[in-house]
């Protein structure tokens, strides 16, 4: 059974966990980047999985891009996302650690 209490603890985390996704984009904003919502293949709202994971089944997508940066010249100019992962923590990647999730 779920208590008041347990509802409150979740709550409390889920709103930790967007503080911080919410941080990470304040400051790739400050660090000269700029957010779109499309850019080297990648979209938001598209499902994707990171570069890492090579368990049977994660080609078909662990997280959705909730948010896109890129910043076109200077130092550390490419392209970074902010992936929500199905398990609802959040993912901090360069675009070449994200790979299009395949659709069967």
């Amino acid at each position: 059974m779920t208590t008041p209490e347990d509802s409150l603890t979740a709550a409390a985390e889920a709103a930790s966990v967007q503080s911080r996704a919410d941080e990470h984009a304040a400051s790739l904003l400050d660090s000269g980047y700029t957010e779109v919502t499309e850019a080297g293949g990648f979209s938001v709202g598209q499902r994707v999985y990171h570069a890492g994971q090579r368990y049977p089944g994660a080609e078909r997508g662990t997280a959705a891009i909730e948010r896109i940066f890129v910043k076109a010249e200077g130092r550390g100019k490419g392209i970074e996302m902010i992936a929500l992962r199905d398990d609802g923590t959040h993912g901090f990647w360069a675009d070449y650690h994200a790979n299009p999730a395949v659709t069967f």
